[in-house]
């Protein structure tokens, strides 16, 4: 396909052309009749047509070269831009992408740093915290399951120090009638 301009300067060459084939049969007519005047003047008139399609067919020629570098300029600047508009979109979804994983690992780190707070706290003999029960259902579940032992746990201490209550008040009562017995021997 041609360029507008080249399609234009080719119109120009196809007529200029056409006139010079009539000349062309025109001055074949001529010279079977012998009639070598008007052989002469056609002579004349299809060397510069000739030299008119040589000039129309090199501005044909120019014109399509003028359109090739500007179709390759706008294809290099349209592949420029491409390129950019890539690895813009590559930045921006590394960055959502990182920021993604923050999100989530902060959603997962949170609930288990409150986990890990609590039993610091048990370890230090504060029976009575909790973990607040939240996050993911995983999560969700190891904080009620802390729970539930921290319940277990203060449920044994309890039994524990009653036990050791009612065995403190057994030993204060057998130390009584040991030492009435003692006392009567």
């Amino acid at each position: 396909p041609f360029s507008p301009a080249g399609r234009t300067g080719f119109e120009q060459v196809k007529r200029t052309f056409a006139t010079f084939n009539e000349k062309l049969a025109a001055g074949q007519a001529a010279q079977a009749k012998g009639d070598f005047a008007t052989m002469q003047s056609l002579s004349k008139d299809m060397t510069t047509l000739s030299l008119d399609l040589a000039s129309q067919i090199n501005a044909v020629a120019a014109d399509e070269r003028e359109a090739a570098k500007q179709l390759a300029t706008d294809s290099a600047d349209a592949f420029a831009t491409a390129r950019l508009s890539t690895f813009a979109m590559l930045a921006v979804g590394a960055v959502l992408s990182v920021v993604l994983a923050l999100a989530v690992a902060a959603a997962i780190v949170r609930p288990v740093r409150r986990v890990v707070d609590c039993l610091r706290l048990v370890a230090g003999g504060d029976l009575t915290v909790r973990v607040p029960v939240s996050g993911g259902r995983e999560l969700a579940q190891m904080g009620a399951a802390v729970n539930e032992s921290l319940e277990a746990l203060a449920g044994l201490l309890r039994l524990v120090t009653a036990s050791a209550g009612q065995l403190g008040n057994a030993s204060d009562r057998l130390n009584s009638v040991a030492g009435r017995v003692s006392e009567t021997v």
